[in-house]
């Protein structure tokens, strides 16, 4: 499923089997990603509908053995734009976030039904909590941040708890109930304990100073982002960061001489790769174990801020990856490096995720 982006307003489901077009959707500005529902064999667009001009979130089942694809329902929202997202570990439940009125809306991938709640923001990550029952939402980015605690149950606003500024990326551990936010200064420590919910518990320091974290989508667990210093432009740095979220400490995952760029993580958590702005390759990352595994050349990427999508097979087995060049998608062999098959696009590539 590949988005061309704000330009064309237009999303092509592809067929892995013959490469061919088998659904096309207009007029829909998709924002930032595409979901997939393994189990379900479903997939969610989320953004603007051009026709009505409200937040939408478009439903999508696909039969697999038949190459076909449905839609199944659009959701219409008032509030503006749709612009973050994030599923819960299992991708029955994804949380949405309004802009201009500041709503969190949760999406239950099978019902399709929709539950909205105030206590969003302008500019939202988001993370889930104690087996899915609280919400953890920031709220404004370059400003000062704020993290908000809210009952999923109730819909209870149950704590605000200010940051500091360029709050961007939150995860939580149950473990230890503690929520955490990547900033400009380190990453705060929030508790998620019933009887000092929302408490500030203080500041892990970044590994280098004066730098901050951007990417940091995974499946819920520890954060895994590539960094960069904050000044006049991007500087990307040759590492990965880890957060270890049970011994609040960061270390760092060195990938040398290339600058990382997106990263995605498999939805079982095994995997991750992450694009490069200074060379044409993917870094391929063992999760689990926080070693990083291999480079494998793709095709040309602009190296811009947002350079690459990047996808894995339902058999973790293949990678897939947006060349924004060469207007292709590389489908990559994992065990040997190969690019098995490339894609060719009539544009150039945004958002790219894989059902199959």
């Amino acid at each position: 499923i590949v988005s061309f982006g704000e330009r064309k307003n237009l999303t092509h489901v592809i067929s892995l089997k013959t490469g061919n077009i088998i659904y096309e959707i207009n007029n829909f500005n998709v924002s930032h990603a595409v979901v997939v529902d393994e189990l379900n064999n479903r997939f969610f667009l989320h953004g603007q509908d051009i026709e009505t001009k409200k937040a939408s979130i478009a439903c999508f089942e696909a039969d697999i053995q038949n190459d076909s694809v449905n839609m199944i329902e659009k959701k219409l929202l008032d509030g503006g734009r749709i612009l973050h997202w994030q599923p819960n570990h299992d991708n029955t439940k994804i949380q949405y976030n309004t802009v201009e009125d500041g709503k969190i809306h949760i999406l239950d991938t099978k019902t399709l039904e929709l539950k909205s709640f105030e206590g969003g923001g302008s500019h939202s990550n988001m993370a889930w909590a104690k087996n899915d029952s609280l919400l953890i939402v920031s709220d404004k980015m370059k400003e000062i941040t704020n993290v908000n605690v809210i009952n999923v149950k109730t819909g209870e606003l149950l704590s605000t708890t200010k940051t500091s500024s360029w709050g961007h990326g939150l995860t939580a551990c149950d473990k230890t109930e503690m929520a955490f936010i990547w900033s400009y200064e380190g990453v705060h420590k929030i508790s998620l304990k019933d009887k000092t919910i929302g408490k500030h518990c203080g500041i892990i320091k970044p590994i280098e100073k004066d730098v901050r974290s951007w990417f940091c989508w995974t499946p819920q667990g520890g954060r895994f982002s590539h960094d960069q210093s904050w000044g006049e432009g991007d500087v990307y740095k040759t590492y990965l960061t880890v957060l270890d979220m049970e011994n609040e400490s960061l270390f760092k995952i060195e990938t040398p001489g290339q600058e990382l760029g997106a990263l995605q993580i498999s939805p079982d958590g095994l995997w991750g790769a992450a694009g490069s702005h200074n060379t044409d390759d993917i870094q391929v990352f063992n999760i689990p174990e926080n070693k990083f595994v291999t480079s494998v050349k793709a095709g040309k990427s602009d190296n811009s801020f947002f350079d690459r999508d990047l996808a894995f097979s339902k058999d973790r087995k293949k990678l897939f990856v947006t060349n924004t060049q060469d207007n292709s998608i590389s489908m990559i062999n994992i065990a040997d490096k190969n690019i098995l098959k490339t894609f060719q696009l009539p544009y150039r590539p945004m958002w790219m995720k894989v059902l199959t």
